[in-house]
C-alpha cells in the first residue's frame, strides 16, 4: 500500500505550477509584443509594454480565484 501525499505537497506542487506558468505567460506576451511592434513598425515599444501588464492583471486574478477554491 502506498502512503498518500501529503497535502503540503500538493500545494506545494500546485504553487510551483504556477510559478511555471506566470514565467511562461510573460515570456510568451514578451515575444508576442516585439512581434506585433515589429510587424506594425511601431517607433515606441506599446504592444511588449501592455501585453505583459495586461497579462499579468488577467493571471492574478485567475490566481485568486484558485486560491479561494482552497
Amino acid at each position: 500500500m502506498k502512503p498518500k501525499p501529503s497535502r503540503h505537497s500538493n500545494h506545494y506542487l500546485k504553487y510551483t505550477g504556477m510559478v511555471f506558468q506566470l514565467f511562461f505567460l510573460l515570456g510568451l506576451l514578451m515575444y508576442l509584443g516585439t512581434f506585433l511592434d515589429k510587424k506594425f513598425e511601431l517607433s515606441n515599444a506599446y504592444f511588449t509594454a501592455f501585453l505583459p501588464i495586461i497579462g499579468l492583471i488577467l493571471y492574478f486574478v485567475r490566481m485568486y480565484y484558485d486560491l479561494i477554491e482552497d
